[in-house]
C-alpha cells in the first residue's frame, strides 16, 4: 500500500464529508519520543507548519499520543495546549484529536480542524472519524511493515555482500602471498625475467582486486539507499559506467509496477553480478540493462555486445568464475526464470522472468 497516496486521499475525503476545514496525520517516533506531522489537507498549511515536532505528551498530538484516546476541544484561542498560534490567528475554534491505534499500540494521531466552533459535533461525523482513522492506522502500519521488511532484506544483503568481499580478499591476499615468495626465490637465484613476468602477473591481480572492491563498495552503498528501486538503478548504472569506462544504460518498457524488497535486491545483485561479468570478461563496448513489464510480470534484460561465449564449455574455461550460478540462484530464490542467451562474438545476454505479484 501507497501510503504517500492513500493517506492525503483519505484526508480529502475527511474535509468533504465532514465540517472540517483542514486535516492532519501526525506519526509517532517511540525511539525519539516524539510525535512528528507527515500529512496535511485543506486550508491554512503554512500555518499548521508552525510546529511539525511535539513530544509524545506535548500539545494534542503529543496528549492523544501518550494517552492513545481522543480529545475535542472548541476553544482553541484560549487554549493553552494548542500551541500553533497562528492556527489561531486564522480563527480556527474547533481540533478534534484521534489516536491511530494498531493493537495496544499508538502509531499516530489524526487530526481535524474547523473555523466553526460548532463544527464536528453530530455522532454520525464523529463516527466516520473514528472509522477514518482505522482505516489510516492500517495504512500506516503497512508502510511501516513494508520499511521493515525492506530494511531487512537489505540488510541481509549487505551481510552477504561483506562475507563476499572478505573471501575473495582472503583468496587474494593468499595469491599475493605466494606469488611474492615466488618473486623472491627467483630473484636469489637471478632469474630477473621470470621474477619480472610474476610480477606482472600480481599486478594484474591487484588492478582487478581493487575494481572488484570498488564494485563491492559501490553495491553495498546503493543497496543500503531507500529510495525507489529505478532510481537508485539509475544511479548505480551511471556511477558503474564513470568506474568501468564502460557505457551502461537503464531502459524501461511498459508501466513498472511495484516488486517486494526481496525482490529488488536480488535483481539489483544480478545486474550488478552481469555488469560485473561483462567488465572482466566480455571486452564490450557497451551495456544495456532493459526493464519490460507487462500484465504477467516483468522481464530483466542485462546485455553486451561483447565476445560472447560457448555456454557448452562453462565447464572447461574460466568462466565458472563469471557467477552465473549465483545469478541462477538468485532469481529462483525469488520465483523467477534464469535465461542465459550466449555465444560466441555475438555479445551476451543474461534474462530474468519474473511473474507480477499475485500471478
Amino acid at each position: 500500500m501507497d501510503m504517500d497516496r492513500v493517506i492525503p486521499a483519505a484526508l480529502e475525503a475527511i474535509l468533504e464529508a465532514t465540517t472540517g476545514e483542514a486535516a492532519e496525520v501526525w506519526l509517532v517516533d517511540q525511539p525519539q519520543g516524539v510525535v512528528h506531522l507527515r500529512y496535511h489537507e485543506g486550508e491554512a498549511k503554512e500555518a499548521f507548519a508552525e510546529i511539525t515536532r511535539l513530544s509524545i505528551g506535548e500539545g494534542y498530538p503529543g496528549m492523544v499520543a501518550q494517552i492513545g484516546k481522543p480529545i475535542l476541544t472548541h476553544s482553541l484561542p484560549n487554549d493553552a495546549t494548542f500551541l500553533r498560534h497562528k492556527v489561531k490567528a486564522e480563527g480556527f475554534q474547533t481540533f478534534y484529536t484521534i489516536p491511530l491505534r494498531r493493537g495496544e499500540s499508538t502509531i499516530g494521531v489524526l487530526t481535524v480542524a474547523a473555523r466553526d466552533p460548532e463544527a464536528l459535533t453530530s455522532e454520525d461525523e464523529r463516527r466516520l472519524l473514528d472509522l477514518m482513522a482505522e482505516h489510516i492506522a492500517v495504512a500506516v502500519e503497512n508502510a511501516q511493515l513494508h520499511e521493515e521488511v525492506q530494511t531487512l532484506a537489505v540488510t541481509t544483503e549487505r551481510e552477504r555482500l561483506a562475507r563476499e568481499m572478505h573471501d575473495g580478499l582472503v583468496q587474494v591476499l593468499g595469491y599475493v602471498n605466494t606469488k611474492a615468495q615466488a618473486v623472491k626465490e627467483l630473484l636469489k637465484t637471478g632469474q630477473v625475467e621470470t621474477a619480472v613476468q610474476q610480477m606482472e602477473q600480481l599486478e594484474a591481480a591487484a588492478q582487478e582486486t581493487y575494481d572488484d572492491v570498488r564494485e563491492a563498495i559501490l553495491a553495498l552503498g546503493i543497496n543500503g539507499k531507500k529510495r525507489p528501486f529505478m532510481e537508485s538503478l539509475r544511479e548505480y548504472l551511471q556511477r558503474f559506467s564513470d568506474l568501468a569506462e564502460l557505457p551502461a544504460q537503464l531502459e524501461v518498457e511498459g508501466t513498472p509496477f511495484p516488486q517486494s524488497p526481496r525482490i529488488e535486491v536480488q535483481l539489483l545483485r544480478i545486474i550488478q553480478e552481469a555488469l560485473a561479468n561483462t567488465r572482466k570478461h566480455a571486452r564490450a563496448t557497451r551495456a544495456r540493462v532493459l526493464f519490460a513489464f507487462n500484465a504477467s510480470g516483468c522481464r530483466l534484460v542485462i546485455e553486451d555486445d561483447g565476445r560472447g561465449f560457448d555456454p557448452a564449455r562453462l565447464a572447461h574455461g574460466p568462466w565458472p568464475q563469471m557467477g552465473l550460478q549465483s545469478m541462477r540462484e538468485r532469481a529462483s530464490s525469488v520465483g523467477g526464470r534464469f535465461i542465459l542467451d550466449t555465444a560466441p562474438d555475438r555479445g551476451t545476454r543474461v534474462i530474468v522472468d519474473i511473474s507480477r505479484p499475485g500471478e
